[in-house]
């Protein structure tokens, strides 16, 4: 606690009245001098003043002489000198002494004598510390203030001052500012002073911070969705947007109520409107028009075109077929220039690229080309090339040529530009004639057949290594078989497959696995492996009558005595091709074997003419195949689509 003291220049007067008092204070303490003390009219007398500096030390701090009763005559003054400045307080003259105060003596100093009249104050006990020696007032500081109102003292340059919250000003923030000075409220609204602020009572009819809002039935905003509000005497009316009814216009009107949309159209209800959701193929407000979806004349190559619901058919002609009469169904793959007939021997997984060969009346002048788009390119200028497989990408085709009087095999590379490049595919021990069948997807292995080296009977090889001038290696059966063929090999080239004859068996041949012989259905003699899955997971063949389709090298018959002399699989083994009666034929689980022709001429293609005897590749969808046949006679190869 500190006790509240005014602030006159830099001094500092305690005085408590009774019936009047006079002081001489020294507004700056003197050093070692006596200071006197008057007093009149009955008063108590000063014990003097402080000696410089103000606060209590050695010397002694001001003892009041005591109080004089009510009546005294003036005290005679008497003086108490301290060897440190401080003065003893005289006796009040006249009256009994109210609390006789003590004087206060420094050190060194006497006590003060009592006048006539009255009694004299009891020698009073040194109060406080000693003070020092000629000292001078002390300065306030904001220990010596307290601020009102959760004021907050702050020292200054001019001294200590109290920073009042908001809503407060005065020394000490002890006066709370009148916020309704200013009068704010409108429409003699009646203001009521808050703390930093005001509050507007405000009479019947107005409302708002200062009253200033003339309140109406509309003023709630009553009237939805967009809807105006007119105040009409103590209602109000909403004037309500398209599309919605009811007295605040909050509810939609249905507008599909009495619609309907025809042709199994549905009607969605909007915002002062409607709208029919037609069902594909209809259009118009209320689905009532079919849309002419053959308006866009779809159908090329002089198809015609029916409209349908949301669909269109094309009659297309001259063996074109597909959705837009685009897909050549049917046609042949041609022959070079100076011969008189051609087979087909090998398409791309792609079906883009058909591996073929012509020739005249001699088989020896047979030519390799390579049919794209209608465009044939003759593969080598020899005497005798013939092709026998083809990759994917159609970038790789692989058979043999005449090398003098040694056939050997080859794979014929076609780069950026052409066809100008070859590898001629080494044997082993060669003294027979040798081929390739089958090239992997980058052509870096390739399958097919070498003699043996008494030049006996073919045997079953494989080019493992493009780096190595593919030297081939002969593939070994566990037992003494004479002859083997590869027919098949998957699109990495891990997996080959093939057939023995005498006896007739199947096998697998993988590196890691070398030659597996391939188990027969049960009471069955002999069989053969004769095509497998791009993935090499599914391989397909023969077993006597049936068709044979293998899976982990158990075999399962898919088709029971069926006349069909398998060639190749599709990439996925839904689509076989081979030949069937002389005829060529496919296979699928849906219809099982059919001849082409039959299925070709469903399509509406023109076979006049034509013999298809033999399917001898199909693309890895499923949907190309590549023959052999004649046409008026003469051997031709040809290309079918199904689409």
């Amino acid at each position: 606690m500190h006790e509240r003291i005014a602030m006159v220049g830099w001094g500092l007067v305690l005085c408590v009245v009774s019936a009047g008092c006079s002081s001489t204070v020294k507004s700056q303490g003197t050093s070692n001098d006596a200071a006197t003390s008057s007093s009149s009219g009955g008063g108590t007398a000063s014990g003097g003043s402080t000696a410089s500096g103000g606060s209590a030390g050695d010397g002694g701090s001001t003892a009041s002489g005591g109080s004089a009763g009510d009546g005294g005559a003036a005290a005679t003054t008497t003086s108490a000198t301290s060897t440190d400045g401080a003065s003893g307080g005289s006796g009040g003259a006249g009256g009994s002494v109210d609390g006789g105060g003590a004087a206060g003596p420094g050190s060194g100093g006497t006590a003060a004598t009592t006048d006539a009249g009255g009694s004299g104050g009891v020698a009073g006990s040194a109060a406080g510390g000693a003070g020092g020696a000629g000292g001078s007032n002390p300065d306030p500081t904001c220990a010596d203030i307290v601020c009102d109102n959760l004021g907050t003292c702050v020292e200054g340059a001019s001294g200590p001052s109290c920073s009042c919250q908001p809503g407060y000003t005065g020394d000490v923030c002890q006066t709370d500012i009148d916020d309704c000075a200013s009068e704010p409220c409108m429409n003699d609204g009646d203001c009521v002073d808050r703390t930093n602020g005001y509050e507007c009572e405000c009479p019947r009819g107005y409302s708002g911070d200062r009253c200033e809002l003339a309140v109406t039935d509309c003023s709630d905003a009553p009237c939805l969705n967009g809807a105006a509000c007119e105040d009409v005497d103590d209602t109000y009316e909403c004037e309500c947007t398209p599309g919605f009814t009811g007295d605040n216009c909050g509810s939609n009107i249905d507008e599909c109520d009495g619609v309907e949309c025809e042709n199994g159209g549905a009607c969605v209800d909007q915002i002062a409107d409607f709208e029919c959701e037609c069902h594909p193929g209809y259009t118009g407000t209320y689905c009532e028009t079919d849309i002419d979806d053959c308006a866009s004349d779809p159908c090329e190559n002089g198809g015609s075109c029916e409209d349908e619901v949301n669909a269109f058919e094309c009659d297309c002609v001259d063996d074109w077929g597909g959705e837009t009469c685009t897909v050549k169904l049917f046609e042949s793959v041609g022959m070079l220039a100076g011969h008189t007939r051609s087979f087909a021997r090998a398409v791309s997984g792609s079906g883009l690229v058909v591996a073929a060969v012509s020739s005249d009346s001699d088989f020896y002048n047979s030519r390799a080309f390579r049919w794209l788009d209608g465009v044939l390119t003759e593969l080598m200028a020899n005497d005798y090339t013939y092709p026998r497989g083809i990759n994917y990408a159609g970038n790789h085709i692989a058979g043999e040529f005449r090398d003098g009087d040694q056939v050997r095999p080859i794979d014929w590379y076609f780069g950026a530009s052409s066809y100008g490049s070859n590898s001629l595919l080494t044997v082993l021990n060669e003294t027979g004639p040798a081929y390739a069948m089958f090239p992997n997807t980058n052509g870096s292995i390739l399958a097919g057949n070498c003699p043996t080296q008494n030049n006996e009977y073919p045997r079953a090889c494989v080019w493992l290594n493009a780096d190595d001038e593919y030297n081939g290696v002969r593939l070994t059966p566990p037992e003494s078989y004479e002859e083997s063929y590869i027919t098949g090999m998957s699109e990495d080239g891990s997996v080959m497959v093939g057939y023995t004859y005498e006896p007739h068996t199947g096998f697998r041949w993988t590196q890691a696995d070398g030659w597996v012989t391939l188990p027969l259905p049960a009471l069955h003699d002999e069989g053969s492996a004769r095509a497998i899955t791009d993935d090499g997971m599914q391989i397909f063949g023969l077993s006597e009558s049936d068709l044979v389709r293998w899976v982990d090298d158990e075999p399962t018959t898919i088709a029971p005595s069926v006349s069909f002399s398998l060639a190749a699989v599709s990439a996925d083994g839904s689509v076989l091709v081979g030949q069937s009666q002389s005829e060529a034929a496919i296979w699928d689980a849906a219809h099982g074997v059919r001849s082409l022709s039959s299925v070709l001429a469903s399509l509406g293609v023109n076979l006049s003419g034509w013999v298809l005897t033999s399917a001898n590749d199909v693309s890895a969808d499923g949907k190309v195949i590549v023959g052999d046949g004649t046409h008026a006679g003469t051997s031709n190869g040809w290309i079918a689509r199904l689409p």
